[in-house]
């Protein structure tokens, strides 16, 4: 079966689109196609599975994909899945920048320079000059790096000096503390008040990079600095929404435990999860009693996520914390809508059992019926035909649900739609039938119920 997201991105593409789009046959997906090998080594990295996230790298670097050289130049230069080897590293970079990757050429701006001595004395007291060692750094006196360009601090974790980063502190904690986080160093994260509240260029706060660390040690010495939970990345994602949808509970535990709120940030935490993540062992621990009813910006919650998925399990368990089922996005689009259009039909009868409406409809007038159309969901559409729906009913565009089916080319639905009574002559706005599409698209064995 093809995954919900790519069935997604196709279908609601189509159904916006409306009339328009009735004279084009829609490109058939390919959810049977790889994913990139970056994107399945970021997955790899997040479960820490760095040996198969390098191996996958070096295979795609060496195939010739600037961003997985980026990545596999990480991947050397952090000791991830291989030694710590930055000449090839360098190397990597290098080769991404000549093929044009703006992160490769960043990353090496960082690299070319280096925390070098400087004379400059300004400022300080008679005598304190003797006190410097000839060639030793005035780290409290470095001049200023030009506009965009990477700062001292920046410059000294890319070359991971820790002898810099340790004296850079004094002059400017709140970035060492972030910087500590990033390295992991414990003791650089406490070391000053600033530090809880700093945040680098991603908006991102010193408990957001000690989640990325696989120390529970690092991450305990940033909530010790009783830091800010509430703040929210770029991204608009929370520290414990980081957690979350990194599928983490033990750190999630962590974060709540510590006062974060489960329900903030532009996507709650439940959400995340409901989005990405397979196993719910840990994190129902941690969401069991909790509002499950939050949204993220599209008014979509964790059981709209959990039917377009098809995770009845998750779907049952979340009825039972008093999850709405029946709770529409912006665009109506309620979790049966959602399975429907995913083709989930065990989902799409498992919300059906809880009561809910099956003729619900979206903004745009479209009902559960039209979208299990355009999936193909046959056995949807049998399950929805025992309540006897209105099979000619319209959406508001004026198409019914056979013109659905027929639009997304999904021959097996619109027999059973036209077998079932459904008016193949229903003309929507646009003054089209679904004969006349299904004539133009190649679906020429539809026809009216004898």
């Amino acid at each position: 079966m093809a995954q919900p997201r790519l069935i997604l991105s196709l279908l609601v593409s189509v159904l916006i689109a409306g009339p328009a789009l009735a004279a084009q046959k829609p490109a058939a997906p390919s959810p049977d196609a790889p994913p990139s090998a970056v994107a399945a080594a970021d997955f790899l990295l997040v479960k820490r599975k760095y040996k198969e996230a390098f191996g996958l790298l070096l295979k795609a670097a060496q195939q010739g994909d600037a961003p997985a050289m980026v990545k596999l130049g990480n991947a050397y230069r952090l000791g991830l899945g291989t030694e710590q080897n930055l000449t090839e590293a360098r190397s990597w970079y290098e080769r991404a920048a000549a093929a044009g990757n703006e992160n490769a050429k960043a990353v090496l701006a960082r690299l070319g320079v280096s925390v070098a001595p400087t004379e400059k004395k300004a400022g300080l007291k008679a005598g304190e000059s003797a006190a410097l060692p000839e060639g030793s750094i005035d780290y409290a006196h470095l001049p200023e790096r030009p506009k965009g360009q990477p700062g001292w601090f920046e410059i000294a974790a890319a070359h991971q000096d820790k002898a810099a980063l340790k004296a850079l502190a004094a002059a400017t904690p709140g970035e060492a503390a972030l910087i500590s986080a990033r390295l992991g160093d414990t003791a650089g994260i406490g070391a000053t008040a600033q530090g809880a509240a700093a945040v680098d260029g991603l908006g991102r706060s010193g408990v957001m990079l000690a989640l990325a660390q696989d120390k529970p040690e690092v991450l305990a010495a940033a909530l010790a600095t009783k830091p800010d939970l509430s703040i929210q990345d770029k991204r608009g994602l929370t520290a414990a929404g980081l957690a979350a949808a990194n599928c983490d509970g033990a750190k999630l535990a962590e974060l709540a435990k510590a006062g974060a709120d489960l329900g903030a940030g532009a996507a709650p935490p439940a959400v995340l999860a409901a989005r990405a993540c397979a196993d719910w062992a840990s994190l129902k621990r941690v969401f069991a009693g909790k509002d499950l009813n939050g949204v993220d910006a599209q008014g979509r919650s964790a059981a709209w996520y959990a039917a377009a998925r098809g995770d009845v399990a998750l779907l049952g368990w979340l009825a039972d914390q008093g999850a709405n089922l029946a709770l529409p996005d912006k665009d109506g689009f309620a979790p049966l809508h959602s399975a429907a259009l995913a083709g989930q039909e065990m989902a799409f009868r498992f919300i059906l059992s809880k009561s809910v409406n099956s003729a619900i409809k979206t903004t745009r007038n479209v009902t559960p019926l039209m979208l299990s159309a355009a999936s193909g969901c046959v056995g949807c559409i049998a399950t929805l035909l025992d309540s006897k729906p209105a099979l000619d009913e319209k959406d508001a565009g004026g198409d019914t649900a056979l013109m659905y089916a027929v639009r997304a080319l999904q021959g097996g639905a619109a027999q059973k739609l036209a077998d079932s009574g459904a008016n193949p002559n229903a003309k929507n706005l646009a003054g089209d039938t679904p004969i006349k599409l299904g004539l133009r698209l190649g679906l020429t064995q539809i026809k009216a119920a004898e």
